[in-house]
């Protein structure tokens, strides 16, 4: 019997992985750790709720082995955690508003990476019309991985796949200008937990100075009460020294939140500098790279 020698199937040829010029959990802070991601600069809630746990743990640790050291040692562990436990809770709102503004910062370093990507032909003649806005979009997709992850990106791809529909270069500089709108409304949502840090550490001194004077009051009063300590000067002064620990906790959580809140003020301004310079780059490199390039037929207007 004569056999047929059957060609086996030809193995399935390896796809090469994409390469990619950019990767953004390369150069984003969240996305490396592989911690929860949240909004072009903005941090993931939980992500700035992890980082002020270990703001706080390395504040209070830091304090505590040195709390045997005189005198500032002491002192700074007392100012921490006495006076009713006001520091504390100043401590924790200011710890979880200096994470949000530091991993902002490192997100707002991770997205200019996006601007430095060349994604245009170095052809002065190229033009971008609705055939090489097919183009590029591939070009991008093969350049950057998650590239609508970056605000610069997102950007040109959400005005490319719309080409086809413009009439004018004017309606391009109009797509882009309400996108820079929606991105600019997304940032400044990120400080609106910042800024009722800010607000609430000062009130919190000021609870602390509602409660020492409060203190304070009754325990003077009850000297005053007391006839026995109108003969004892000795028993009269540690009266009074209990009088005077009530008005320490009024002054300093005072001070502290006052403080606090003037750090974390300064912080805001710079993180916010940082966050509009990146607007402001990302919208002219909006304009000069992409609407410049922009050709528009005379048959794709009618």
């Amino acid at each position: 019997m004569q056999t047929t020698n059957v060609p086996s199937p030809r193995a399935p040829a390896q796809v090469r992985p994409i390469e990619f010029e950019l990767r953004f959990v390369d150069v984003d802070v969240e996305g490396r750790f592989g911690l929860p991601i949240g909004r072009l600069t903005n941090p993931h809630s939980i992500t700035g709720a992890l980082v002020a746990a270990v703001l706080l743990a390395t504040l209070y640790g830091s304090v505590w082995l040195v709390r045997t050291v005189e005198p500032w040692g002491s002192t700074a562990w007392m100012w921490l955690t006495s006076y009713q436990g006001i520091p504390v809770a100043i401590a924790v709102l200011t710890c979880w508003a200096c994470a949000i503004l530091f991993l902002k910062l490192w997100k707002i370093r991770g997205q200019r990476r996006a601007l430095q990507v060349s994604l245009l032909p170095k052809d002065p003649l190229w033009v971008l019309d609705g055939g090489s806005a097919e183009q590029l979009i591939r070009k991008i997709a093969v350049t950057v991985e998650e590239a609508e992850s970056f605000m610069y990106l997102r950007r040109v791809l959400g005005v490319l796949r719309t080409m086809r529909n413009v009439g004018r270069v004017a309606d391009v500089e109009e797509l882009f200008e309400s996108r820079a709108g929606a991105d600019e409304a997304i940032i400044d949502s990120g400080y609106a937990p910042v800024k009722a840090f800010i607000w609430g550490v000062p009130v919190l001194g000021f609870i602390g100075t509602v409660i020492g004077l409060t203190q304070a009051t009754g325990r003077f009063g009850a000297v005053l009460r007391d006839d026995s300590m109108k003969q004892d000067l000795e028993k009269l002064a540690g009266g009074l020294t209990d009088v005077l620990a009530g008005l320490d906790t009024a002054f300093i959580t005072t001070a502290e939140g006052l403080i606090a809140a003037f750090v974390l003020y300064l912080l805001q301004m710079l993180v916010k500098q940082a966050d509009d310079r990146l607007l402001d780059d990302v919208r002219e490199a909006c304009s000069v790279r992409i609407v410049t390039r922009v050709r528009i037929a005379p048959s794709a207007a009618t």
